[in-house]
């Protein structure tokens, strides 16, 4: 009686094998179909990973195996997790690439050489994001911010007629009206403004000052 109770020690149930099928059919379609929905370098590490524990025919084969223990189907199932965990989704750039095309329309004829430069350099930034198969969706949208804020770097061409007009003006003075030092003093500033009239890089404030002083 005793060795026919302990027969029951010997009956192992079936491993319950639903979540590891799950697991394969997800991994399959990352694997193959839905590859460019994750970045290029997740997805290289996740391929590397299911061909280390075996790929998609080796998991058929334990899901088929009746002998297989519930033990190794949990311990399957936690490895193809774990490599699927190291995917991550790629940004979507839509936004991203409405907002690149409309900066590039700007007309940049009325912006200062400097500006248009950092301008330029943002855009390739910008479009770099776009075309990398490595952008997440944080890289997305950071990028994006910057692409709302970008116009902030044009920086207007400075207005100097009224400091042409004032400098054209200053051909009628002549040097014996004034003392040496009042007179020297202007001509020091006026000495200057050739190389800062042909100059586009300066701001309004700067042409103010100048026209001030």
């Amino acid at each position: 009686l005793t060795d026919l109770e302990a027969l029951y020690d010997l009956l192992v149930e079936l491993a319950d094998v639903s979540e590891l099928e799950t697991l394969n059919t997800l991994a399959l379609l990352a694997y193959y179909e839905e590859r460019l929905l994750y970045t290029e370098e997740s997805h290289n590490l996740f391929k590397a990973a299911v061909l280390d524990y075996g790929t998609y025919l080796f998991v058929n084969n334990v899901i088929s195996n009746l002998n297989v223990t519930q033990s190794e189907v949990d311990t399957l199932a936690t490895t193809i997790q774990n490599a699927l965990d190291l995917l991550v989704e790629r940004g979507n750039i839509t936004d991203l690439q409405n907002q690149y095309d409309q900066l590039l329309l700007i007309d940049l004829t009325e912006y200062t050489p400097n500006s248009i430069a950092l301008f330029q350099t943002k855009l390739a930034e910008i479009q770099a994001v776009i075309l990398s198969p490595n952008t997440t969706l944080d890289i997305a949208n950071s990028s994006f911010q910057d692409a709302l804020v970008a116009t902030d770097l044009l920086i207007n061409l400075a207005d100097k007629q009224q400091l042409i007009e004032l400098i054209d003006s200053t051909n009628s003075f002549k040097a014996t009206d004034y003392t040496l030092t009042s007179f020297g003093y202007l001509q020091s500033i006026l000495d200057t403004t050739d190389a800062f009239i042909l100059d586009l890089n300066v701001s309004q404030e700067e042409v103010d000052l100048l026209y001030a002083k």
